[in-house]
């Protein structure tokens, strides 16, 4: 037997009796206002037995640590904190009978196989772009030298020392590269 969130009310026990006991004497008519006494003494017996001690049902929500047991990706770290917490409560209740359910785990968990898929397919992305840039980086350093050939050759013929080539070579590497060491040194 299931219920339904029409089937379900949550009153607290500090005012539940006083809610009720207001409603049935608003439908009170006068022919039965003379029975006020006895409801009254009745709702005080109520009102002092202990009903924790009745409860079939306790629901938990985690404290404000709820962002850290759900933020994990990976379903074992996600599934180790959350566990720890409902242990901790099993402890306190005792030797009590208590089937802990966790619905939002169990859904969570039947996820988590999507979760990680999407995952290994987001890094295996991100790895081809890797390689594609290292690729880029490569073939326009080999066009680059290729020129240098070219340039060196006409620079040694106008007379260039070797310290000047070497001087050319190291200031163009050097601003070749620089705006790549900024920009990851920024976006890091």
């Amino acid at each position: 037997d299931s219920f339904y969130k029409d089937d379900l009310i949550i009153l607290e026990f500090s005012s539940a009796f006083s809610i009720i006991k207001q409603g049935i004497l608003d439908s009170y008519d006068e022919d039965h206002k003379n029975q006020t006494q006895k409801l009254d003494r009745y709702f005080e017996f109520l009102e002092k037995q202990n009903y924790e001690e009745y409860v079939d049902q306790l629901i938990m929500i985690f404290p404000d640590r709820l962002a850290k047991f759900y933020s994990s990706n990976i379903i074992t770290t996600l599934l180790t904190n959350s566990l720890s917490i409902v242990n901790e409560l099993e402890e306190i209740l005792g030797y009590y009978p208590v089937a802990i359910e966790t619905p939002l785990l169990t859904q969570l968990q039947q996820f988590s196989l999507a979760s990680m898929f999407m995952g290994l397919l987001f890094s295996m992305i991100l790895s081809l772009f890797v390689v594609i840039s290292v690729i880029l980086v490569h073939s326009l350093l080999m066009v680059n030298i290729q020129k240098q050939y070219f340039d060196i050759g006409i620079k040694r013929m106008i007379g260039e020392t070797e310290s000047g080539i070497i001087m050319s070579v190291l200031i163009q590497t050097f601003t070749f590269s620089l705006p790549g060491i900024i920009f990851a040194f920024f976006l890091c």
